[in-house]
């Protein structure tokens, strides 16, 4: 089987809305909205320094 590489399995696409939601205490989460407008939503969330996920 031919390995593929990861950026023609999933190539990048633009974000057809973002922005930040404020969570409280001066911090804000950044999102954004990809993909098929009309498709079935899926939540990614990932955790970063200092995450308390």
């Amino acid at each position: 089987m031919k390995r593929q590489t990861v950026e023609k399995l999933f190539p990048s696409i633009e974000p057809y809305n973002s922005g930040y939601l404020s969570v409280g205490d001066g911090h804000e989460i950044y999102y954004e909205e990809c993909g098929n407008p009309n498709g079935v939503p899926v939540l990614y969330l990932h955790g970063g320094a200092r995450c308390r996920l």
